[in-house]
């Protein structure tokens, strides 16, 4: 069931992230072997979404080919707020129990890379 819920978006994450889909889709298989082996663990926690999250953003960061952006200049967080919404496509509520985090939490997260939504991209941020 959870990873029914979240294995699409974890895969595009990655894809984006290392800007290749098949690296993307080798880092996403890893993380679900690791979380799998985690799994007891994250039950510990109020909820697993925040832990796997956690595993699934150390592991992209760590992968030695990611390609550096301009959201490398951000904190971790808030450059995945951007990614969720921009790149892989998802509503502000969709991305937020992506990251197991508040909608209110991701929403100021996001406003620190896009200060005004719905006015384009005034941050100038391009992942390309």
């Amino acid at each position: 069931m959870f990873r029914a819920r979240f294995g699409d978006t974890y895969r595009q994450y990655a894809a984006v992230r290392l800007g290749d889909p098949c690296a993307g889709e080798v880092v996403a298989v890893a993380v679900w072997e690791s979380i799998e082996r985690a799994w007891d663990g994250l039950l510990r926690d109020p909820s697993p979404v925040p832990g796997a999250w956690a595993l699934l953003t150390g592991a992209v960061r760590a992968c030695p080919t990611r390609p550096s952006s301009a959201l490398d200049r951000l904190p971790c967080q808030a450059a995945d707020t951007f990614l969720l919404r921009h790149c892989v496509g998802l509503d502000a509520d969709q991305a937020a129990q992506t990251m197991g985090i508040e909608s209110a939490a991701f929403e100021s997260l996001y406003r620190t890379v896009v200060p005004h939504p719905g006015t384009g991209n005034p941050t100038g941020i391009s992942i390309r």
